[in-house]
């Protein structure tokens, strides 16, 4: 009869072991609870209030709405490509998922910058960068 060794050792591991919680999911969380408020007064300035051209772009010299649509904007980049790369980052290996990553930080800075210069052509009549 054959007996088995049974190592007392612990395994050792290639990779170093990811956290149980990483910022990214609490950050999604996060965002989640943002969009919720970000989206509710959004909606309820557009669609209970009166929207025109003119109406927007004067209830964007108030501080307060200017805020609420650059958080909105910001939160729904980020939620939305962090969601996309936890996604991705699960589907493929190491080294295309860190190019993944790189390529959506650079679209997240481009489209939070893209709705910046039309916030900012909404409040001084012509756009800063010119992109749209």
């Amino acid at each position: 009869m054959a007996t088995e060794h049974v190592s007392t050792e612990p395994p050792v591991h290639s990779e170093p072991l990811q956290p149980a919680v990483s910022w990214a999911w609490v950050l999604q969380r996060f965002t989640a609870i943002l969009l919720v408020v970000f989206l509710g007064g959004h909606l309820w300035v557009e669609h209970f209030m009166n929207t025109s051209v003119a109406v927007v772009t004067e209830r964007l010299r108030n501080g307060i709405f200017v805020v609420l649509d650059v958080g909105l904007l910001v939160t729904v980049v980020y939620h939305g490509l962090n969601g996309l790369h936890g996604i991705l980052k699960e589907t493929w290996d190491g080294a295309r998922a860190r190019w993944v990553l790189y390529f959506l930080l650079i679209l997240g800075m481009f489209t939070v910058f893209w709705g910046m210069d039309i916030l900012w052509a909404f409040l001084y009549h012509h756009p800063f960068l010119v992109i749209g």
